[in-house]
């Protein structure tokens, strides 16, 4: 478990930013008095399409230095010494290799300032950095609240050497919730150590449906229990958590496998298909900067809608509901207030009034609803509070919607919670597709076609085609 993806993608992009802007910087201050002829040439590089390809070969050596001086490996045991060491070389061997592609192709300003200039600023910045985002996110993964909470299958003395080490570690930035075993010995056992037996065999769909875990390690003998293991393992790809095996358990060769490492044991991770490591980090960055921006430019329509609600209904501008998001990690999230105050308590005499399939409640006409409410229903302008969610990290612009807690303890097949092994968005494939069906299957169907097809080029369809279907009016 030392390679943390979120990590490494982070790195990588650190790093290409950080060479981009070293080049740059080492460019313009080689030109004396800032001479026009010299800025011209280094604009001149980044416009020809011969030299912008030259450019990205100098990119793609650099990360290809990068990988192979083990700059992304055990990314969060890191000697601070040993790592210093490391980043020289690869520095000083990249610019070695610029200046060796800048001759044939005359590249004047590639001279030995800029050598000296771009070695200096690339490798100090490249340690620092490295270090600091190592560490803010050591940082952040070590709060309650950011640990991966992990469950151990099988009950024995491989499987309580593993909890120990995990526990003693704090670079894996884990959560022991307990084990899952059948053997009422055990139960005992673990208990002297400090442990908690939270489920037998038989139970573990059931557990996983209404517990938020991040992965499920399994430590149970290969030959006598195969069987149990398959099963555990088609439960948690049916319900979008991951899968840890020890890889000694396997005689198999599993050096392209995706695998952690706790002490000495070594974790054969089988991860169900969503969306992870540099995808998750691009997708999670445009969150960000899109969501800022639109904050930002719909400000206007935030402030005349909250005065709106103020001037028709009496009580508070925004309304707050406990979602399930990532791994079924509940987090609040915010809307415009659309119903009367108190709405939530009125439900349970409005269920036999439901007119959606499944364990989803939704009525055309709802009662509850005020009269500006319906407007801004109407046309979605309730939902433009949770690009705040988007912002913190708690949703997506696009992504499965979030349910309530009295949805998703609703779900009667263990193939639904698998939406929420991906952020929750603010569109999807159903808002865009079928925004009135009533089927809940179908929705849920829409959502995992989501998750398995998922793209940045299908995020942006999907957020174009959110436009037209908002302007329709066709919310409820």
């Amino acid at each position: 478990m030392g390679q943390h993806p979120n990590l490494v993608s982070g790195l990588k992009l650190f790093d290409l930013v950080v060479m981009v802007s070293c080049f740059t910087l080492a460019a313009v201050l080689i030109a004396p008095d800032f001479d026009v002829t010299t800025i011209r040439e280094f604009l001149e590089l980044r416009i020809s399409l011969g030299n912008f390809v030259l450019f990205g070969a100098f990119v793609a050596i650099w990360h290809l230095l990068y990988s192979a001086f083990g700059l992304y490996e055990d990314s969060l045991r890191w000697n601070g010494y040993r790592k210093a060491i490391d980043v020289l070389k690869a520095t000083s061997i990249g610019t070695c290799a610029i200046v060796a592609l800048a001759v044939p192709f005359e590249i004047s300003f590639i001279d030995a300032r800029f050598m000296l200039i771009f070695w200096t600023s690339i490798s100090i910045t490249s340690f620092c950095g490295h270090l600091i985002i190592r560490d803010l996110l050591l940082h952040h993964d070590r709060k309650e609240a950011n640990l991966r909470r992990v469950l151990i299958v099988g009950a024995n003395t491989r499987s309580v050497g593993v909890a120990k080490k995990m526990e003693a570690d704090p670079l894996l930035s884990c959560r022991l919730i307990g084990f899952v075993d059948d053997t009422a010995v055990h139960a005992q056992d673990l208990e002297e150590l400090g442990y908690e037996l939270v489920a037998k065999y038989d139970d573990l769909a059931d557990y996983l449906g209404r517990t938020a875990i991040d992965e499920v390690l399994i430590c149970l003998p290969i030959k006598s229990r195969c069987d149990d293991i398959s099963e555990v393992v088609s439960i948690c790809e049916e319900q979008g958590i991951a899968v840890g095996i020890l890889r000694d358990l396997f005689e198999l060769n599993l050096a392209n496998s995706n695998v952690r490492q706790i002490g000495e044991q070594t974790i054969f991770m089988i991860r169900p298909h969503t969306i992870k490591g540099a995808n998750a980090a691009t997708k999670r960055s445009l969150d960000i900067l899109m969501s800022a921006a639109l904050i930002v430019v719909l400000s206007p329509v935030f402030v005349v809608t909250a005065l709106l609600i103020k001037l028709t209904s009496p009580g508070p501008v925004n309304f707050e509901q406990e979602r399930i998001g990532l791994n079924k990690k509940p987090f609040r999230m915010l809307k415009f207030r659309t119903m009367v105050v108190g709405a939530e308590r009125q439900q349970a005499a409005l269920e036999l009034l439901n007119e959606a399939a499944g364990p989803a409640f939704k009525i055309h006409s709802d009662p509850r609803v005020t009269s500006i409410g319906k407007f801004l229903r109407k046309f979605s302008i309730d939902e433009l509070p949770q690009l705040i969610n988007v912002f913190r990290g708690e949703m997506s612009l696009v992504g499965p919607r979030p349910l309530p807690l009295r949805d998703y303890a609703g779900f009667s097949e263990d193939w639904h919670r698998r939406r929420v092994s991906v952020r929750p968005g603010i569109s999807g494939l159903w808002q865009v597709d079928c925004r009135d069906h009533s089927s809940f299957d179908e929705w849920v169907r829409l959502d995992l076609e989501y998750i398995d097809r998922w793209s940045l080029l299908l995020d942006f369809q999907i957020m174009l085609k959110t436009i037209p279907a908002i302007l329709k009016g066709s919310g409820t």
